[in-house]
């Protein structure tokens, strides 16, 4: 008797699942399991769709729904396997993530107000979801692109209404920021940052595909980088011109395959004149007057962080000197005081050095730390190994989203996670932690071709 999957006269035999009464398994980039839990991640980042589905409210009953789906299509054992080899691969991310998500946790609940700030809870956890979603799913190809186009699109119907409302009015979106707390269906300041973030892997998916399908993935990249420039939020300024700089910088230090370095010097003119033009051709627009004030006064006086006056009191610099003196203070398990959000022992304004100053090493900072630290580490040597365009643009968000935690005080759940997601398929896969010896060869491979060009 032949069976599926056996040689015969030679030649292999494709398995027959309907043999035996059985149709083929659905890949788990086409399940429903797998389209609602990306519907719930993508909720989080266009402001539409999070307040239809009531934020995290409506991104926990859509979690519900896709295991009810997984059950109903019996892809829910798939799942955990492709769940379990994730893991498997990704020991450090994945230990990094779950002790960070219980260490806030605990630090809200036994050190704070008790169960009273449960929604302060919701960021670690959904963190930890999150992790344990890309590293399952986003190894597959399908599974990237099925994501990131379904985001792209919906960014660019977000941005569409987002641009003809913050054009309407100068610096509306400040005065929403201030009115409502972030929860405006045209966006916050959060959300414009995590969108220049994402942008870089925005284009990539663009490019990558053909035909009309392409042009109307280009049209939500820009609408997308339009709506971030007239914010009036320094932020996603700043990231953008960061953006260029990395990438025009990594061409130049390491060419990427497919691109003559003539090419690549034209690019960095090209993105460094656009910062000068745009910066002398916009600064007196009261749309870019805000944001370009941040700059120039973080430029002309660091200590200030971007403000000036009476304002210098609320200086980033300042108050992230107050997380780093109740880390000195407590570095193990950190000053405490509850969450982040509400601990008077931080400043407020640096997520990395606030989960330091609150939690310590031992409580939760050094986790989190460890999160970012473990995704810039791999996306960097992903990229020194092969230099492609894909994992050069996977390196430049991992690069925002460090620089965005760093000096800002969002981004420990939805920002990390989405950066995650999209970035992760050119990520290398990592066991115990990256290996040593390949380690050494790709950065002494990097530092001999830095040296030949520096020679030629």
């Amino acid at each position: 008797m032949i069976k599926p999957g056996m040689r015969t006269a030679g030649k292999y035999r494709k398995p027959n699942y309907w043999a035996g009464g059985q149709p083929p398994p659905v890949a788990l980039a086409n399940t429903w399991f797998f389209r609602l839990v990306s519907l719930a991640f993508i909720s989080l980042v266009v402001p539409v769709l999070g307040l239809l589905l009531r934020g995290f409210v409506g991104f926990f009953l859509v979690m519900g729904l896709a295991v009810m789906a997984g059950q109903r299509e019996d892809s829910l054992g798939r799942v955990k396997r492709a769940v379990r080899e994730g893991v498997s691969e990704n020991k450090w991310l994945v230990l990094f993530a779950v002790w960070y998500g219980v260490g806030a946790v605990l630090n809200i609940w036994l050190r704070g107000n008790g169960l009273s700030d449960w929604r302060l809870m919701i960021s670690p956890i959904v963190l930890v979801i999150g992790v344990y979603f890309a590293v399952g799913f986003f190894r597959d190809e399908s599974a990237c692109r099925a994501f990131q186009i379904a985001l792209a699109l919906m960014l660019g119907l977000q941005a569409l209404v987002t641009i003809s409302e913050l054009s309407s009015t100068v610096a509306i979106a400040r005065e929403m920021w201030a009115e409502l707390q972030g929860a405006w269906e045209f966006g916050n300041q959060g959300i414009y940052a995590l969108w220049t973030m994402l942008l870089p892997m925005l284009i990539w998916r663009a490019v990558a595909e053909r035909g009309w399908l392409r042009v109307l993935l280009l049209v939500a990249a820009i609408l997308t980088g339009i709506a971030v420039s007239i914010a009036s939020f320094a932020t996603p300024i700043g990231l953008l011109a960061i953006a260029g700089g990395v990438i025009g910088g990594l061409v130049l230090l390491f060419p990427v395959k497919g691109l003559h370095r003539l090419t690549a010097m034209v690019i960095v003119l090209i993105i460094l004149g656009s910062v000068v033009l745009g910066y002398s051709a916009t600064r007196d627009n009261p749309l870019f007057g805000a944001s370009y004030s941040r700059i120039e006064n973080l430029l002309t006086n660091f200590e200030g962080g971007g403000y000036a006056g009476n304002n210098v009191a609320v200086s980033r610099v300042l108050l992230a000197d107050i997380s780093i003196k109740s880390f000195l203070a407590e570095p193990f398990l950190g000053m405490g005081g509850g969450s982040i959000r509400l601990s008077p022992y931080v400043g407020g304004h640096s997520l990395f050095l606030d989960n330091f100053g609150a939690y310590g090493l031992l409580g939760g900072g050094g986790a989190f730390a460890g999160v970012v630290l473990v995704m810039l580490v791999t996306a960097g040597l992903r990229f020194l190994k092969d230099r492609r365009w894909e994992t050069l643009l996977a390196l430049t968000s991992v690069v925002l989203l460090v620089v965005c935690v760093v000096t800002n005080p969002f981004g420990e759940g939805t920002q990390t996670v989405l950066i995650l997601i999209v970035t992760r398929p050119f990520w290398p896969l990592v066991t115990s932690g990256p290996d040593r010896q390949e380690t050494k060869t790709v950065l002494r491979q990097s530092y001999r071709h830095h040296q030949v060009w520096r020679v030629r």
